[in-house]
């Protein structure tokens, strides 16, 4: 006997998606809005006094989004006519999964706050090669930076 087990967050999604009880957000149109190919190298972040804020991997890809910004922004507008997007920035950074896009209303503090992931390298000590190497360096702050950098190399 076979048993299949499912998240329910999937199965609610699942049936929402079915039932189409609730629009699709911005958020999760951006694939339907841009393309799939150009949907891997950016992501919507934020949307802050009628501003699409994007993220986008590099520079290609950025100015493949410059040139196309007016035919989004239009399509924008036609997914959510009643808060009508003004306009779209894209800057180069790193693409996040499941980032909730975060909608910031005039002069207060975000709904959502998004929660940044700082991973900590574990220090290692210096061995007696490493504490050489820094006797060498004669410039304070150079030695410093350079110290910090060793602990965290493995």
């Amino acid at each position: 006997m076979s048993e299949d087990f499912f998240l329910i967050g999937d199965v609610i999604k699942d049936v929402l998606e079915e039932r189409q009880l609730f629009p699709k957000t911005l958020y999760g149109t951006w694939e339907d809005l841009v393309g799939k190919e150009t949907a891997k190298y950016s992501q919507p972040r934020r949307l802050v006094k009628g501003i699409l804020h994007v993220v986008v991997t590099d520079p290609v890809w950025k100015h493949h989004l410059e040139l196309n910004k007016e035919e989004i922004l239009e399509k924008l507008r036609k997914v959510n006519p009643q808060k009508p997007i003004k306009g779209v920035r894209f800057r180069i950074g790193e693409i996040k999964k499941e980032v909730p896009l975060v909608e910031k209303p005039k002069g207060g503090k975000p709904k959502r706050k998004i929660q940044k992931s700082k991973r900590k390298v574990p220090l290692r000590k210096l061995n007696d090669e490493d504490r050489e190497v820094l006797k060498k360096i004669s410039d304070v702050e150079l030695r410093k930076r350079c110290r910090s950098l060793l602990k965290r190399v493995r």
